[in-house]
């Protein structure tokens, strides 16, 4: 939470969509014909409410250390497996935090969508206005808070090296998990053996070739082939939220990979981008600055989480709103950001040194895009 609260993106958009009667204006694409569209928002869901409630009070000062008991309430409703005194995974809950936010805004525009057409739901509405809803409902999701700041996509890329044919998949992404032990995160996979590809081209090609040859009742067999498959950065976000895989599987077992991974103040997350990345203007680099760590100290028994905190002034290069199709203005030599870091351990909070904060056994990395 205390990473959050430095995350001064977040607090912006949550401030400007916290109020009931909250204006949207939601733009279609050229294509779809359709006008701009206003509507007004409903209160913000529970968990968001609870989320912006406990975020405003850590920045009130004289304060003393605060118990997130309505937030952690509020989360526990939905996911009862967080409750108690077992130790939890930090970044289970973190994606569980964001993901449920983001469930919660993307029903408050669609109602607030419905709302515009008078209709309740979308079952009850004729075919004209259900093809209004659904296309700007496409468009109003992506002006969802969470989707704003911390969305990005990948894009998964396969190449068969009988017919050369390339198949791309994309999916969205609201943190990347980096394995320690294993391969390279955007390496390039070859996939052979039991993995071979189960190329479509190549059986297709094989088909025509059995029906020319064969009866028709003879149906040819599937075509599995050697390929490459490589993973990439499709669509960055202006925050980029990082979890360094330390509990790792071994045989039947988990464990815990206690060694030391080295960190970059500043991140060019250009060579792990596709050629046709969104987002990143025609900037050759794609920088990011380090501001919040979370560090796991313990074992697969018992465990402690702390986090440092890097106490800066707000990232004016970022822009208000980000969305698909906003270009980020950058600069182009960028440093690490000026602030001061801090170390937050329960009650215990202290400045440290960068040097301290290098040597971190981190587990989550939050990152601010600069350029």
């Amino acid at each position: 939470m205390q990473n959050m609260a430095q995350t001064h993106l977040l607090s912006d958009l949550m401030h400007e969509m916290k109020e009931k009667g909250t204006k949207l204006k939601i733009c279609p694409p050229t294509e779809s014909n359709l006008d701009p569209l206003m509507v007004i928002l409903p209160g913000p869901g529970s968990l968001t409410s609870a989320v912006h409630l406990f975020l405003h009070s850590m920045k009130e000062a004289g304060k003393g250390p605060l118990v997130p008991r309505i937030l952690f309430n509020q989360l526990c409703q939905r996911a009862p497996r967080f409750r108690g005194f077992q130790q939890q995974d930090s970044q289970e809950l973190l994606h569980y935090l964001l993901d449920a936010m983001q469930i919660e805004e993307t029903k408050r525009i669609q109602s607030a969508i419905l709302k515009a057409f008078n209709s309740p739901t979308v079952k009850t509405a004729d075919e004209e206005t259900k093809h209004k809803v659904k296309v700007y409902g496409r468009e109003g999701v992506k002006m969802n808070f969470i989707n704003q700041i911390f969305v990005g996509e990948l894009i998964s890329t396969v190449m068969c090296e009988e017919c050369l044919h390339i198949s791309s998949v994309k999916e969205p992404f609201i943190d990347l998990s980096l394995p320690i032990v294993e391969e390279r995160f955007t390496s390039i996979d070859l996939l052979m053996g039991n993995n071979k590809l189960l190329c479509e081209k190549c059986t297709e090609k094989k088909q025509k070739q059995h029906k020319k040859t064969l009866s028709a009742e003879k149906k040819s067999e599937h075509v599995y082939t050697n390929a490459r498959k490589q993973m990439l950065i499709s669509a960055v976000p202006p925050i980029l939220n990082l979890h360094l895989k330390r509990f790792h599987q071994a045989g039947l077992s988990l464990r815990k990979v206690n060694k030391h991974v080295d960190f970059p103040l500043v991140l060019d997350l250009a060579p792990f981008c596709s050629t046709n990345c969104k987002n990143v203007g025609d900037e050759s680099r794609v920088v990011y600055g380090l501001y919040g760590i979370v560090e796991h100290c313990g074992s697969m028994r018992g465990g402690h989480y702390a986090a440092y905190v890097q106490v800066r002034t707000p990232n004016k290069k970022m822009p208000e709103h980000t969305s698909a199709n906003k270009n980020i203005p950058g600069f182009r030599d960028v440093g690490a950001p000026p602030g001061q870091w801090v170390y937050v351990s329960d009650t215990l909070v202290q400045t440290v040194p960068e040097a301290r904060v290098l040597n971190a056994q981190a587990y989550l990395l939050f990152y601010e895009q600069l350029s």
